[in-house]
């Protein structure tokens, strides 16, 4: 007896290559969804730690930041004109003094000015140059910069008053208030500062915030 093999038919094979594409195109859709979920978790990573990394640097550099030690000493903290054409228009500067102590870099050893702004390419830059009392024939020593981030739209800043720093001449010093700029003549630092980042492609504001010590005060904070 001859055994008849059975022959698939068109419609059967159709139906098989339709399952086939179906499937194939689960798996490839599974594939490119676990794909896109892992790149937005890595793109949220590294700006989560790019944001820590931030918040650490410019919290060991404003924990140094030198007040008025005597009476005869002279405070350098403040802000300068938002509108300064070499910097990002629209986003002022600060500028102050920090002890950075040993350093193998002679520009930011000691007692150092630093300058921080936002440059022209949307990157947020920490300048640093050695105090003038250590310039040698009034020639300013070489300028080191640091990128701290990149693509920021600007930066802006808000300082805390304390009773400490209220003077009678400058009615705008009230206590428990947040400034938007901080003068030089003001011969003090604030209590706090707030640093408020605008990144580009992001529609909330990053804000951090960073105590001040002067003097070993104790500070009382009314919020």
């Amino acid at each position: 007896m001859i055994k008849k093999h059975r022959l698939f038919t068109l419609l059967e094979i159709l139906i098989s290559l339709g399952l086939a594409t179906i499937l194939l195109s689960a798996l490839l859709y599974f594939y490119r969804f676990i794909t896109t979920v892992d790149a937005a978790i890595q793109k949220t990573e590294i700006e989560s730690f790019a944001s820590r990394a931030l918040h650490a640097r410019l919290n060991r550099l404003f924990l140094t930041t030198i007040g008025r030690k005597n009476e005869k000493d002279q405070v350098v903290f403040y802000t300068t004109d938002p509108n300064l054409s070499l910097f990002r228009i629209g986003s002022p500067t600060l500028i102050f003094r920090t002890d950075n102590g040993a350093n193998l870099a002679e520009a930011s050893a000691g007692i150092v000015v630093n300058r921080l702004f936002v440059d022209t390419s949307g990157r947020l830059i920490l300048a640093t140059w050695s105090s003038p009392e250590r310039w040698i024939d009034t020639n300013p020593p070489p300028i080191h910069y640091e990128v701290l981030a990149e693509q920021v739209s600007g930066v802006y800043f808000l300082f805390y008053v304390t009773q400490d720093v209220v003077n009678e001449q400058f009615p705008e010093l009230i206590q428990g208030r947040w400034l938007q700029s901080w003068l030089r003549d003001y011969g003090a630092i604030p209590a706090m500062v707030k640093v408020i980042l605008t990144i580009q492609g992001k529609d909330t504001a990053e804000v951090l915030t960073f105590p001040l010590i002067d003097k070993g005060k104790i500070v009382r904070y009314e919020l």
